[in-house]
């Protein structure tokens, strides 16, 4: 009688840790909140939330001032940003700035820089706390190639006005030795990703700011058209010959940040990163992730910090619901890519 083989097994412990610390845990690393009513003047090619639609209403600032005082209980850090709109948009900004403050909570802010102000700015730079930052977007080492990346009008200034304000904000924060970080970032499209583009933007912002950022932007959450794809999105093999160019420059302030292919869903099945998030629009509603905080995913959302509070909405059936929701239910392909990419090592940790 021939005895079958048996099969190899192998036990990886630091998976097995994570997938366990995964599926148990029940806790919000921070709050998310994207308080922005529009874009200002931009209409960016590589917009992430392009051609969708925010749910209407608006949160006041007593509003936010009573989610913050009940958020303090579970996180000390809070995001604000925005997936079709800027977060400095929002007309109370100055004061929402102060309340978190107030509730000593920590901020990190997601921005283009147009609606930065001297009161902003002062705001900012003043009690700042290790892990506070501000993110803005430039992509761009000039006028003409800023217009053209983010959908200005030729003749825009908007470039100059920008990057006076960041001048103004590092300067400010050295004066002050503030702990605030400041992030410029550079999304590598067709329009900017020459190496001759990438070493100026290096050379002209390395004095203004603590990191300079370089990245490969996720495609919206409505896939573009092929022909659009084309127009402004890198091949594969112009991203490799980008990603070279760039690591040859990286330094200390100098960051490149670049994950794995966008799968879409094809290689995963459960969203597990939804269950570290918590998402208020600036309607009040919660979602379970910054890519579908839209009209377009009413269904997926939890409650509305107006009629519920914060315990009362992330202990709530509607949360549990959805959190094991498979995505065939969920309806949604479009997670960014650090969370794609945590979704697919949980899915293969099993």
């Amino acid at each position: 009688m021939k005895l079958r083989k048996e099969k190899k097994f192998k036990y990886y412990y630091v998976d097995n840790f994570l997938s366990k610390l995964v599926k148990t845990s029940d806790v919000l690393p921070q709050l998310d909140i994207h308080p922005g009513e529009h874009c200002g003047p931009f209409k960016c090619c590589y917009c992430y939330g392009k051609g969708q639609k925010q749910k209407s209403g608006r949160l006041d600032i007593n509003d936010y001032r009573a989610l913050l005082k009940d958020a303090k209980k579970r996180v000390d850090f809070v995001e604000l940003s925005g997936i079709i709109s800027d977060p400095l948009s929002y007309p109370d900004f100055n004061l929402l700035l102060k309340a978190l403050k107030k509730n000593d909570l920590r901020a990190g802010i997601h921005t283009k820089g147009f609606f930065l102000n001297d009161e902003i700015i002062d705001i900012l730079t003043t009690g700042a706390k290790d892990g506070d930052f501000i993110t803005i977007s430039l992509d761009a080492v000039d006028s003409k190639l800023y217009n053209e990346v983010h959908g200005l009008p030729p003749k825009s200034r908007v470039f100059e006005k920008v990057t006076r304000d960041i001048q103004n904000l590092y300067k400010k924060k050295l004066s002050r030795n503030s702990k605030l970080r400041i992030n410029l970032t550079f999304l590598l499209l067709k329009h900017n990703c020459s190496k001759e583009n990438i070493k100026k933007f290096i050379e002209q912002f390395k004095d203004q700011a603590d990191f300079l950022r370089f990245s490969l932007p996720q495609f919206p959450n409505r896939r573009p058209p092929k022909g659009e794809i084309a127009k402004h999105y890198l091949t594969k093999k112009e991203e490799e010959s980008v990603s070279k160019i760039v690591h040859k420059l990286l330094g200390k302030k100098i960051i490149f940040l670049r994950f794995e292919d966008n799968t879409h869903d094809t290689y995963f099945t459960k969203c597990w990163t939804q269950k570290f998030n918590f998402i208020v629009d600036k309607s009040g509603n919660v979602f379970p992730c910054p890519q579908v905080a839209t009209e377009d995913f009413s269904h997926l959302v939890y409650g509305n910090i107006k009629k519920q509070s914060f315990s009362h909405i992330w202990n709530g059936k509607k949360r549990k619901m959805i959190l094991k929701m498979p995505l065939s239910r969920m309806k949604c392909r479009i997670c960014d890519r650090k969370d794609e990419n945590i979704n697919i090592a949980m899915e293969n940790i099993g």
